[in-house]
């Protein structure tokens, strides 16, 4: 299958080229086709993930010794227009453009979907408090692990640090309503 458009992620690691395909994607009209070329070899693992948590259909990957080029349709899901994506840090609200919205939404209903092992239903919340992440999906906490802990603790204050400027983050909320 032939691509509409092709992101250059060479020498880009993860989150990153999951983050430009979230922003490259969400450019294009339904049924479009994304090709995404990485060095990251994460992203044979992390795009079909992407694909699964978005509702965007993963077509499949063609691996060389250098480079990875992953394909992806772009398909519009029933709660697009009606998702609410909310972030706050240290209980101030943070605004959030573009990718970063699609990252945190894409985060925590990732991270939902595969702990839980299920899409997720209803509004969801992930809340990094001091070392400890808690998930939970209608009011619903879900068991995270350490692991997991450690890298969205890591992953998202990183994020509101370098994006956003926020000097020693003590408590970081997202809250997805659909």
């Amino acid at each position: 299958m032939e691509a509409k458009e092709s992101l250059d992620c060479v020498g880009l690691y993860c989150p990153m080229p999951i983050v430009q395909t979230a922003a490259k994607i969400k450019t294009m009209a339904s049924d479009e086709v994304l090709e995404v070329v990485a060095d990251d070899k994460g992203i044979s693992k992390d795009m079909p993930a992407w694909c699964e948590a978005t509702g965007n259909e993963y077509l499949g990957i063609e691996e060389t010794t250098a480079n990875t080029a992953s394909t992806s349709r772009k398909r519009l899901r029933e709660f697009d227009m009606a998702l609410e994506v909310s972030l706050t840090v240290n209980h101030k609200p943070i605004e959030m453009i573009g990718f970063v919205v699609d990252y945190a939404a894409g985060v925590t209903e990732g991270l939902v979907r595969s702990l839980h092992g299920a899409a997720p239903a209803g509004d969801l919340e992930l809340v990094v408090e001091n070392d400890t992440v808690t998930v939970s999906q209608g009011g619903t906490e879900i068991a995270v692990n350490e692991f997991v802990t450690k890298i969205v603790r890591s992953t998202l204050l990183g994020m509101v640090t370098v994006l956003k400027g926020v000097k020693n983050p003590r408590e970081l909320r997202i809250t997805v309503k659909r």
